[in-house]
Order: C-alpha cells, then sequence, then structure tokens
C-alpha cells in the first residue's frame, strides 16, 4: 500500500473527526455567551408597545397612525389595569412558598388573576372595536393575520 492510498483511508475519518470537534467546541463557546434574559424564566415582559410595533409593521403609514394614536388615548385607562395583572400574578407567589398553603387564599389569589386579567382584556377588546373601524382593508386583514398567530388572543 502506497502512502498515498494510507492518507486516502485516513482522511474521511480524520476530517469527521475534527468537523466534529469544532462542533463541539461552537456549541460551548455559544453557550457560554450572555443570554438576553435569565434562562428558565420564561420571556420578558411584553410592553403594549411592541405589541403595536410588531402588528404595525406590515401596515400603511395610516393605519400605523391610526394604531399608535388610539393606543396613545386608551393607554391611560390600559396601564393600570396591566399594573393590576402583574400586581395580582406577584401576589400568588408569597403564598405559594409558605410553610402550609391555605387554600383559601390560593383561591382567592387565583381568583384575583382572573378577574384582572378579564378586565384587561375588556379593556383591550374595546380598543380593538374603536380602532379596527378606522383601519383600510389591508390593515384588518394584518389584524386577522396577528391575531391568528397569537392563537385568537387579544
Amino acid at each position: 500500500m502506497t502512502f498515498r492510498e494510507r492518507m486516502r483511508l485516513w482522511l474521511k475519518p480524520v476530517l469527521f473527526l475534527s468537523l466534529a470537534l469544532n462542533l463541539f467546541l461552537a456549541g460551548v463557546l455559544i453557550g457560554r455567551l450572555p443570554l438576553p434574559f435569565k434562562p428558565w424564566q420564561g420571556r420578558p415582559d411584553v410592553s403594549i408597545e411592541f405589541v403595536v410595533d410588531r402588528l404595525a409593521a406590515g401596515m400603511s403609514e395610516p393605519d400605523q397612525r391610526v394604531l399608535r394614536e388610539a393606543l396613545a388615548r386608551r393607554q391611560g385607562e390600559l396601564r393600570p389595569k396591566i399594573d393590576d395583572v402583574k400586581q395580582a400574578l406577584a401576589a400568588i407567589q408569597p403564598i405559594l412558598l409558605t410553610e402550609h398553603v391555605d387554600r383559601a387564599v390560593l383561591q382567592a389569589a387565583i381568583e384575583g388573576v382572573l378577574a384582572s386579567r378579564g378586565a384587561m382584556q375588556a379593556e383591550i377588546v374595546r380598543l380593538v372595536v374603536d380602532t379596527v373601524p378606522q383601519l383600510s382593508l389591508q390593515g384588518r386583514r394584518r389584524v386577522v393575520e396577528f391575531m391568528n398567530r397569537r392563537a385568537g388572543r387579544f
């Protein structure tokens, strides 16, 4: 067997091992990069402005203006409702971390979350009902597309 034949015999396994090692090292290095939020903490809080910006991204300029003006008008009513939901959710954690969980207290806290979410969703529905008729057909299509991606949720 000549030197060239011996090199051909070992070339594929050596290249495969080199590729595997490079992929492993790349994974280790990428795994050490800082994350935008803590692992297993879920996504960061999504602001109303962020959702409106994502919705408005595919709309015409007049539709974007209508959407942003409607949000500006309703911001005063919507912001406290969102804060109420956050406070209600935060109230559950200390209950769960006590030595003995009181069933009635937990039930009341969960009902508080549901009530505050209901109030927030009602305000969002009012915002949608006030805004959507002012949008063009293309803008309304964008709203439907956005709703379908969010599984029909407001």
